[in-house]
């Protein structure tokens, strides 16, 4: 899975993710055209 690839990469922002998982996934569920505003 890509999450489990960046945390290899990236264990920092691993553990930023996990500690704001309902803000990033809502983040990145969020429809790209009501990004601006």
């Amino acid at each position: 899975p890509m999450l489990q690839e960046l945390g290899r990469q990236n264990p920092q922002l691993m553990r930023l993710i996990q500690e704001h998982q309902t803000d990033f996934l809502r983040l990145i569920n969020e429809p790209v055209e009501g990004a601006e505003g």
